[in-house]
This record gives structure tokens, sequence and C-alpha cells, in this order.
């Protein structure tokens, strides 16, 4: 399912973002009228199981982050992809992105960042300092 979407960079680090805000104000017309071609991006479709809780499915156009959170214990993660095991993770949380979304969270957790044309994902885990 194609869904169009436009990156505006808000901040410092958005530079695979296509505009800035000021660019997407002299723009926006062009872009209503399909004047500016539109570059494909992969999405995220992820489904949260859990044992304890009814399943959470959405789409992600940027990363999906999955913490143990309080009392900050570990967790026991499988990441599977169509029915098949990618891998299993134990401990406080995983950060799975897109190209799109390589420069926020997962770079924070020392995830590479990736060409947003790229047709790929990446998973990095989450490491709590005390």
């Amino acid at each position: 399912m194609a869904v169009p979407l436009i990156g505006v960079n808000m901040g410092k680090l958005g530079f695979l973002a296509e505009f800035t805000v000021e660019h997407m104000k002299k723009h926006f017309a062009q872009i209503l009228a399909g004047e500016v071609r539109p570059t494909r991006r992969i999405m995220l479709d992820v489904c949260v199981r859990s044992s304890s809780k009814s399943d959470f499915c959405s789409l992600a156009a940027n990363d999906v982050v999955i913490s143990a959170g309080s009392p900050f214990r570990m967790i026991d993660l499988n990441v599977e992809h169509g029915g098949s095991l990618i891998s299993r993770y134990l401990g406080d949380g995983l950060v799975i992105s897109t190209p799109t979304g390589s420069t926020g969270y997962n770079m924070s957790v020392g995830g590479p960042i990736m060409d947003p044309t790229m047709d790929a994902f990446t998973i990095s885990r989450l490491h709590r300092t005390a």
C-alpha cells in the first residue's frame, strides 16, 4: 500500500528528510499539484505479541521501539519475518528502524545510518545504564 508522506526537517539530525520548513512552505503548491516526484521508502508492518496482553499491530515509517519498561528487567524477544524466526534477543529492548528512521532512536543506541532509499531495516539493542 503506497502512502504519500512528506519528510520535513524540524531538528538537527533530520537530514534524511526531503524538505526544510522554509522549502516546504515555498513548494507546497507544487507538491499538492504532483509536480514534485516522490521517492519510494520502505515501511515496517509490525505486530507485537505478548502472552499477557492482546496483540498490537501498526505501520511505522521510522522505527519501532520495544522496551522492557519499569522496573527495567530483561525481556525475551523473538523477531520474525513472514513467520520465520530471524533472531532471539534477551535484554533491555530493541529498536527496529527503516532507513528513513535510522537517524533517530536507532542512531542514539549505536545503530547504523542508512541511505533513505535502501530496501532494508536495522535491529539495534537497547542498553540501559544505571
